[in-house]
């Protein structure tokens, strides 16, 4: 029911999606358009798409309809810039981290109030530099399978660790 589709984020680090999305894309019949999914300064305009038209909403806007529209310019974030993220994402949502923790992994609750505090007083840590890498290595293992290699990614709504975990390691 839509005419654009975003096939290029720069905030996907494993960047399988964006291969699926722009395949999906191609398939459909769909406009491809990028974005930064920009939440931290470094990040805006990561991104560009370039529109063919006047420099008027409405020209845009009937530009883009058309397809004249094209991903002129891509970018992946960077270690520094997830970690950027990361810092941003911790300060604004600790509180929210914690309580979810509390209600779904109680047992670990008191373990990730550590991580946060450790987080926050050394972001830029080998610790958290490895972590990220582990992190983006796992999550690029579990976007492959469930991209192309058709592993259920319900299992994912659930988010449960010891459910995801065993899917990612296979």
């Amino acid at each position: 029911m839509c005419n654009l589709i975003e096939v290029f984020n720069s905030n996907n680090v494993d960047r399988y999606s964006n291969i699926r999305a722009s395949h999906f894309a191609k398939i459909n019949h769909m406009i491809e358009v990028a974005g930064s999914d920009s939440h931290v300064l470094s990040t805006l305009g990561r991104c560009i798409n370039t529109i063919d038209s006047e420099n008027r909403l409405d020209d845009i806007l009937d530009a883009m309809r058309k397809g004249r529209i094209t991903v002129a310019d891509t970018g992946y974030i960077t270690s520094k810039e997830m970690i950027e993220h990361a810092k941003y994402k911790i300060a604004n949502s600790k509180d929210y981290i914690i309580k979810y923790f509390k209600q779904n992994h109680p047992h670990l609750t008191g373990m990730c109030s550590v991580l946060i505090r450790m987080f926050e007083s050394n972001p830029n840590s080998l610790l958290w530099t490895s972590i990220y890498k582990v992190g983006v290595h796992l999550s690029t293992r579990l976007s492959n399978k469930v991209n192309f290699k058709n592993y259920d990614y319900t299992i994912l709504y659930e988010r449960n660790l010891r459910a995801i975990l065993p899917m990612i390691l296979r």
